[in-house]
């Protein structure tokens, strides 16, 4: 049986997402969909795809999700706290920074 997540859990999911959002828009050219629940989505520009990102996010222990080849996945759960969403941020804003190379248009 699943619980239902307490209000504040709820409210913090929702914080850690807009947290996460503020961090990476932005960040390589990317756009954040404006969080309304504990789904943040990252729309990288033309011609930039993400397994680059994902993988790099990866080798720092952050797991993100490819929804389309240009757009990201995060997910905040009950039991991220604040300082793990803003590190998760930051990793992925790093990554987007770097490892998102343009496709070449040939």
């Amino acid at each position: 049986m699943r619980r239902a997540p307490r209000p504040s859990s709820a409210g913090a999911w929702a914080s850690n997402a807009r947290t996460i959002a503020s961090i990476v828009d932005g960040a390589g050219d990317a756009t954040v969909v404006a969080p309304d629940t504990n789904i943040v989505m990252i729309d990288l520009p033309p011609g930039r795809r993400t397994a680059p990102v994902i993988a790099a996010a990866k080798t720092c222990d952050v797991l993100i999700s490819e929804w389309s080849e240009s757009r990201i996945r995060m997910v905040t759960h009950l039991d991220i706290s604040a300082s793990e969403a803003t590190r998760a941020a930051e990793v992925v804003r790093d990554a987007l920074a770097v490892a998102a190379p343009a496709v070449s248009e040939s």
